[in-house]
Formats: structure tokens, sequence, C-alpha cells
């Protein structure tokens, strides 16, 4: 038994072993064990090269069960004295995902069947590739590559990731809204995270959904690319709500060596939002975005177009809004405080704050 730090206990109890090899015969392998005290049973088959041809690689396939969990693997092994080195087909299946998820010593609540499938090849001095990836969680499916080079002074990670529809309840997320206090933002904002794993490599990620679902707004043609570098972070996203509002976001953060800066030990969210230049909108192509108020021999109808926001460091909070009202063309814009000054008290009160509206026949400041 053993736990690293900050992570949960993990138990191994081995009650029966095996191993056979004689000359002209495959190597076998058998294990019979528990971990965490889920059952698992494996197989491994070795077959060596023949008189023939001693320089082709030996054909390695393993099966084996954990719980209800399906194992399959097969693959090629030029040495079997190096196994920092292989070329492998994975597939992996089972009835239930927290089962998954407690033999490796986590919490997962999501019920769901499901399949995992990859050709995964790699020699850890050089590169990991991980290509043909596919799952499939109860009706969510992802499908995808990644190439990690590890040649290079920074450590370089390609990934690619689309899914026709992804669920967030078939992994045991029930999509129900809870109120965040100011108490409770207030941990989010300030709990400090160790990203220097990540933060030194090179990342160009890009992941496509075409349906996200489980949220109080469903999401279609959902974009999102990240590109990461020894300074500075990218993020990009796009996508429509099904009642066809358009969202977009991009945000340029402190990453790498210049978060090291500013964040010697570990960082925090505020740290990385209050260095942060972020550009956000969203459009409603039809009706807009309707608001109705006033008397009723005097009603005002406000309708929005478009809202658009930018943070920059130090500065205001700005953000514009393309409306009209009773259908008269108005835009009016909003100037709160800077993001990092609004973050020390994110539900207000809030000081400093500046509203402008025109319109043709109206001027208010």
């Amino acid at each position: 038994a053993y736990a690293p730090v900050d992570g949960p206990v993990r138990q191994l109890h081995l009650m029966q072993a095996a191993a056979r090899k004689v000359p002209g015969e495959a190597l076998q392998v058998e294990l019979q064990t528990t971990v965490n005290s889920v059952p698992v049973e494996l197989s491994v088959h070795g077959e060596p090269p023949g008189d023939a041809q001693p320089e082709t690689p030996w054909k390695i396939s393993l099966s084996g069960t954990a719980g209800d969990i399906s194992l399959r693997a097969e693959g090629k092994l030029a040495d079997p004295r190096n196994w920092r080195q292989g070329d492998y087909r994975l597939a992996i299946e089972g009835r239930h995902l927290n089962k998954l998820a407690t033999l490796f010593g986590h919490s997962l609540t999501g019920s769901a069947p499901y399949e995992l499938g990859a050709t995964i090849r790699f020699d850890l001095d050089e590169y990991l590739t991980v290509s043909d990836f596919s799952a499939q969680v109860g009706d969510s499916d992802v499908t995808g590559n990644l190439h990690w080079d590890m040649r290079t002074s920074l450590p370089a990670i390609t990934l690619r990731l689309a899914s026709q529809q992804l669920d967030r309840g078939d992994f045991g997320f029930d999509g129900t809204a809870t109120d965040t206090g100011d108490e409770q933002l207030s941990d989010v904002l300030e709990k400090p995270f160790d990203i220097r794993a990540i933060t030194a490599t090179n990342l160009d990620a890009e992941i496509r959904i075409q349906r996200l679902e489980g949220f109080a707004n469903s999401m279609q043609d959902l974009a999102l690319s990240v590109h990461a570098g020894r300074q500075q972070l990218k993020l990009a996203g796009a996508g429509a709500l099904l009642n066809d509002v358009l969202i977009g976001t991009d945000a340029r953060l402190p990453w790498g060596e210049k978060l090291t800066a500013l964040a010697p030990e570990q960082a925090k969210l505020h740290v990385l939002l209050q260095h942060a230049d972020l550009d956000m909108h969203a459009r409603f192509p039809k009706a807009g975005l309707q608001y109705s108020t006033g008397t009723p021999g005097r009603p005002l109808q406000l309708t929005i177009a478009s809202l658009e926001a930018s943070a920059r460091p130090d500065s205001a909070v700005e953000v514009t809004a393309i409306a009209s009202l009773n259908g008269q063309a108005l835009t009016a814009q909003l100037f709160a405080e800077p993001l990092g000054t609004l973050l020390q008290q994110p539900t207000g009160p809030w000081e400093a704050l500046q509203l402008e509206a025109k319109g043709a026949d109206i001027h208010v400041k």
C-alpha cells in the first residue's frame, strides 16, 4: 500500500504469479491480484522472433479483467530488455465508469458503460504518440490523437480532440446549478495550484465538440484552441447556444517563465486573471435578447443584439452593448474597475462604475 503526496491510498495484493518460458515456445506470464479491492487477472503472451529472423521484434499480447473491466493489448517490442519503447494497440471496456476510477484510486460517480481504444507508440527518451484514439462513454464520444516530442529543450505537445456529442451526465455530473457564494468564489480565486509541469512545455491543442450537453444551456459547434509557450498562454473559444446565441472569447495569460516570475511558488487563478488580456462577445442574430418593463401605458422594450467585453491589466473593464430601445438604435457602454480590483470583491460592492448610453434621441451618462 502506498499514497503519493496529496493523493489517494493505493493498495495491491498479489495472490498468485506464474511465468513460463521454454526453448521454442512463447513466454507466458499470469497474475492474480487485487488493486484497491478490485480483483485483477492478467495474462501476457510474448512470442520471440524465430531463428530465421532473429532481429524481428517480439510480439506481445496482453489480456485481462479488473472487476467488470476488460483489457486487451497487442504490440511489438523490439528489445524485451528495454520496455521504454514499444508499439501497442490498446482496448478497454466496461459496464460502469466509476469502477475504472476505483481501480486507480480516484472517485467518479459516472456509471455509464464505456469503451476506449488507441494505438500507442513510444520511445520514452524521444517521443510518445497516441493515434486513432476513440472513447465512447454512454452517449458521449471522443476521438483524437496526441504527439509528445521529448527531444527539444522545451517538450512539445500537440493534441487534437473531436466529439459529435459530449454530455457531462455520462461522467456523473447532473448539471444542477449551484449557488456560488462570495466565500466559495474567493476560495477558487485564492486556491494555489502547481502548474509547473505543464508550463514547462510547448502546447498546441485544438478541441471541437459538435454538441455539448449537461449544462443550463446546451451548446453546439464548440471550438477551443490552446497555444502555450515560454511566456504566454493563448486561448480562443467559439460556439453557439442552441437558441442561436453566438459566443466567443480570446484570452492571453502569463505563462511559463513569466508566470513563475509573478508567482515564484504556486500560482493562483486571480494572478492569472489580473495579468490577462481578455476579449469576449455574445451575439443574438435572431430576435435578440429582450427585456420589458415600464407601466402598461408607457412600456419600455429593450432588445440587445450583441455584447462585447474586454479587460486589460490595470485598465478598466469595458462592456459594450448594441441594442434598441422601443425600436430606436442604442449603444451602451459600461466601464468598471480593473479586473484585479473586481476580483478582490467578486460579488460587490463595486465602485467607479460608469454607464453611457447613446441613441438618436437619448444620451445618458
